[in-house]
């Protein structure tokens, strides 16, 4: 009778421990799942996977690098290539709240001259031929109704004689942005009719 009872703890305590590693590897799991979460990247459009790993192609090769140039401040990354003028535009579509103050305005354009530095030695350095690549910011604005809309923040072209001279090593956004071939930065983030838009 007493080894009944011995034997019948023995089973209760292996029970036990059974039942503590389940919980244990459940509650890794669960926090597994939710580093993972965290750690998930937004989705930006135009940046699928395959975008990403693609190589088969200029397009393939131009629209990976873009991506990538992009950063997180991304929503959209769209590129377009022309092997028979040797052209690339890229278009990068930020989100975020609209401009309204002077320190805003002033993040917003430092911003767009970021990423417009980046894309463009993203471009030049992918090995595709090109003769000009022109990148284009946008990002939240208002309209003269108060809703909101994405529209030009800055763009830049550059042209390959131009590019040729650039060292990106040791150029800051603000001195690439002086050597383009041209550049626009919208004048004001004011409701207005009439903005002057980018050439």
């Amino acid at each position: 009778m007493e080894q009944m009872s011995v034997r019948h703890r023995g089973r209760g305590g292996y029970l036990v421990m059974a039942v503590a590693l389940t919980c244990i590897i459940a509650l890794s799991a669960c926090n597994a799942g939710g580093q993972t979460a965290k750690k998930a990247k937004p989705i930006v459009v135009g940046c699928t996977e395959s975008a990403i790993t693609a190589l088969s192609a200029p397009q393939d090769e131009l629209s990976r690098r873009a991506c990538l140039a992009a950063g997180n401040q991304a929503l959209s990354v769209q590129t377009v290539y022309s092997a028979p003028d040797a052209t690339a535009k890229i278009t990068v579509t930020v989100g975020g709240a609209v401009p309204l103050t002077k320190q805003q305005i002033g993040v917003a354009e430092e911003m767009t001259k970021s990423i417009c530095r980046q894309e463009q030695q993203a471009m030049w350095a992918s090995g595709v031929t090109l003769k000009v690549v022109t990148v284009t910011v946008m990002g939240p604005t208002q309209d003269e109704y108060a809703d909101i809309v994405a529209q030009v923040y800055g763009s830049v072209r550059l042209d390959a004689s131009t590019a040729t001279h650039f060292d990106w090593a040791h150029l800051s956004a603000d001195s690439a942005w002086d050597r383009y071939s041209t550049v626009y930065l919208r004048p004001t983030f004011d409701v207005v009719d009439d903005v002057p838009t980018a050439p």
